[in-house]
């Protein structure tokens, strides 16, 4: 008997302490399921924020890119006047030449004759032409017909140049070669970029990954003369290498993810259309690009938390609360009814 009414009391307890225990588990299980939740939204944030800024980097690079083909578009329709221009001249009428090339030098970008067979160069701004030296009248001599020209030391400016040239024929037969050019100082000034508070910036580089052309900026130089090579140095698989350099050769557009000057980047590159093997590349350190994004999830994980603290609480509160009741009704049930009482059965 006195075995019955302990098993009895045990019973009238267990069944008392159980919804409180069911509440604890239901808020315990809802702070789980909460923070579950909202990791994998973090996560879904962070992937979208990642992917919008690639996308980001790579249509500025795509803008730059389409804007220097825009510019070599001008340059070689004005290239082309001229050649129609000087074709119907006699190679000797060297006055009209001369003046021709005068005319089109009032622009920003230089403009020159160089004659294949006696080796002068005539670009409007002396009254006679120029003796250019054998092994510069011969390299010239071997040229394709008509090209883009990388980064040289101009004949006549001394500069470093970069433009078009066409080899024509004169009226009397006579080849020569006739050729725009600009600064390279200001083709860097004009189409590559520095974003990022000078942490990005785009190149302009040919299919082995030479740099033709970069911008001004401190860290510019991380990209010393090759960026195939400039990615070797860095902890990057031979595989990515590949796949990079295999891009500039094809003249792709893409975005990578490789280590560069120790720096985990992203490297967006696209094609110059009429320049060809040539492309536009962007390279932006990892850290630069999340930043921003960084600071959107770090709020919302602080958001995150907060909830879970809430819902924690409120699941504590309420249990307390129902422990701190029951405890009460236990006291009444004992007065009023005795050890074995049987409240809440």
């Amino acid at each position: 008997m006195a075995q019955e009414k302990k098993s009895l009391r045990f019973w009238s307890r267990s069944q008392k302490s159980s919804p409180i225990t069911r509440t604890l588990i239901m808020g315990i299980v809802f702070m789980v399921v909460v923070f579950g939740v909202g990791m994998a939204y973090l996560g879904f944030i962070e992937d979208s924020l990642w992917k919008n800024t690639v996308d980001d980097v790579l249509e500025i690079t795509d803008q730059s890119a389409h804007a220097f083909e825009v510019y070599l578009e001008k340059d070689l329709k004005k290239l082309d006047i001229l050649v129609s221009v000087l074709e119907p001249i006699s190679s000797e009428d060297t006055s009209a030449i001369i003046n021709h090339c005068a005319y089109f030098n009032k622009a920003q970008n230089v403009y020159g004759v160089i004659n294949l067979n006696t080796g002068y160069l005539y670009t409007g701004t002396e009254t006679e032409g120029i003796k250019l030296p054998e092994a510069t009248i011969e390299a010239y001599r071997n040229f394709p017909d008509r090209g883009v020209r990388e980064p040289y030391k101009g004949d006549y400016t001394g500069l470093n140049m970069i433009g078009y040239y066409q080899r024509i024929d004169f009226a009397d037969g006579v080849p020569a070669m006739v050729y725009e050019s600009a600064p390279v100082s200001r083709i860097s000034q004009e189409f590559t970029m520095s974003f990022y508070d000078d942490s990005g910036f785009s190149y302009i580089v040919n299919s082995n990954g030479d740099v033709l052309v970069r911008p001004d900026g401190r860290y510019s130089n991380d990209v010393q003369s090759n960026i195939i090579e400039a990615v070797q140095k860095g902890d990057n698989s031979n595989e990515s290498i590949a796949s990079l350099a295999a891009s500039l050769t094809e003249g792709k557009s893409g975005v990578v993810r490789m280590e560069l000057d120790d720096r985990p980047c992203v490297m967006a590159f696209v094609p110059i259309a009429n320049a060809d093997g040539w492309s536009m590349v962007s390279v932006i350190p990892d850290a630069v690009i999340m930043e921003q994004g960084n600071n959107i999830i770090g709020t919302s994980s602080l958001v995150l938390l907060l909830v879970v603290a809430v819902i924690g609480s409120m699941a504590f509160l309420g249990y307390a609360a129902s422990r701190f009741n029951r405890s009460i009704l236990g006291g009444r049930c004992y007065r009023q009814h005795g050890v074995f009482g049987l409240c809440g059965v």
